[in-house]
């Protein structure tokens, strides 16, 4: 069983940029261009207590949480949802959250 130090948390941005992208008529989308894109536009929104986000895609992720046996923290943003902007402002940037299991 991993210990909590053990636990390397990594934050997959992607979606949310790729659906922008999409919606805006494009059909290809770059992983990593889409979770900068997330990223810029999360921390602007919700403040520079921001996660660190791993600016990959899925593949790249899963990829670096394999080879390195960590876990891999994914979050999927709806942006659209009530919710969100308290969650993202007190759960995610929460201190005891980025250090405790972020980290």
């Amino acid at each position: 069983m991993a210990t909590q130090s053990a636990v390397r948390t990594s934050f997959v941005a992607n979606v949310a940029g790729a659906a922008h992208a999409l919606s805006q008529g494009e059909t290809e989308v770059d992983p990593r261009v889409a979770a900068r894109a997330f990223a810029r536009d999360f921390t602007r929104q919700y403040g520079e207590r921001a996660p660190d986000w791993a600016e990959s895609g899925w593949q790249d992720a899963t990829a670096v949480a394999a080879r390195q046996y960590k876990f891999l923290f994914v979050y999927l943003h709806a942006g659209d949802h009530e919710d969100t902007p308290r969650f993202c402002r007190e759960a995610l940037a929460a201190p005891e959250v980025r250090l405790r299991v972020l980290n």
